[in-house]
């Protein structure tokens, strides 16, 4: 009996260690895809987690919105009556970026299938940027400088429709969530921002430059971050409103049902940034703060 019990109690220790060394740590903006063998198998949120080490292999990936930049392209802006006066042409240099978050439920499998395991970037970069570049340059050639910079947002949802419609794409945009694009900056010849003398659009173009910046800083700030960080980040900026009604507003809205929002729009610049893409409602704005909010009671 003696003669057995060292081997045993060898395989024994032997055992714990090999499962002791399957746990590994997901932070909160983290979740996991496990492969066995090379075949996809399942996903793990954050926390305390195992795996069969060493034939599981574990990829962790952010759960918070990425965004890729594209190369900067130049369009020629056209001479054209835009808002009552007559714009001059201008060479424009345009930033898209593309907006997005992975799968964090068995939909991860596309996004392994497209982009190999673990997801390659640069692939990504490699089939997008070209076809949203040439889409992009198709929506701006009849616009005029100035529409270029005031309907951003617009032409760039335009990106992203051509490319979703485009059946024949070299990347299902399904194998990501979330999908969105943005053209982030505008350059713009100084001498034609010096010749706009019309009040209102001068305000345009500084509102503009404002939610650019803010939508920046917040990224940087909240890149990697769960919602715990995006609760203190909105609290933060919450606070700097005299008016309290609106913190209070989204007080409410995270206990129950409310049919009016009051939300600052650095707020909403915010939930963006934490979600990834522009936001597309009311109900999406209320589930969201609910989310935030709610779970982590102030």
């Amino acid at each position: 009996m003696n003669n057995l019990y060292i081997p045993l109690a060898s395989i024994a220790i032997c055992f714990v260690i090999w499962w002791i060394a399957g746990y590994f740590v997901l932070d909160p903006d983290q979740f996991a895809y496990i492969t066995r063998l090379g075949k996809f198998i399942k996903t793990k949120k954050s926390g305390l987690r195992h795996a069969l080490w060493p034939i599981d292999k574990v990829t962790k990936l952010p759960v918070s919105g990425q965004q890729i930049p594209f190369t900067r392209i130049g369009i020629m802006a056209k001479e054209k009556e835009y808002l009552g006066k007559i714009r001059d042409e201008a060479i424009m240099g345009l930033d898209l970026v593309m907006n997005f978050q992975f799968h964090t439920d068995l939909n991860i499998e596309k996004t392994i299938n497209y982009l190999g395991d673990p997801p390659d970037i640069d692939r990504l970069i490699n089939l997008l940027e070209e076809p949203a570049q040439t889409s992009l340059r198709a929506e701006g050639k009849d616009l005029c400088w100035l529409q270029l910079m005031i309907e951003r947002d617009e032409i760039s949802q335009a990106v992203l429709k051509e490319l979703l419609e485009d059946a024949t794409g070299p990347l299902p945009l399904s194998s990501l969530k979330n999908v969105s694009f943005s053209i982030k900056h505008v350059d713009i010849p100084q001498k034609l921002l010096d010749s706009i003398n019309e009040p209102a659009i001068q305000r345009i173009l500084m509102e503009a430059s404002k939610s650019e910046a803010e939508r920046e800083r917040i990224l940087r700030a909240g890149k990697g971050k769960g919602d715990a960080e995006a609760r203190e980040e909105i609290y933060k900026i919450a606070s700097k409103y005299p008016d309290m009604e609106r913190l209070l507003t989204m007080r409410e809205m995270a206990q129950g049902p409310a049919t009016t929002i009051f939300v600052p729009r650095e707020i909403l610049t915010a939930l963006e940034s934490y979600i990834g893409k522009p936001l597309g409602g009311q109900e999406e704005v209320v589930n969201l703060l609910k989310r935030i909010l709610g779970k982590f009671p102030a």
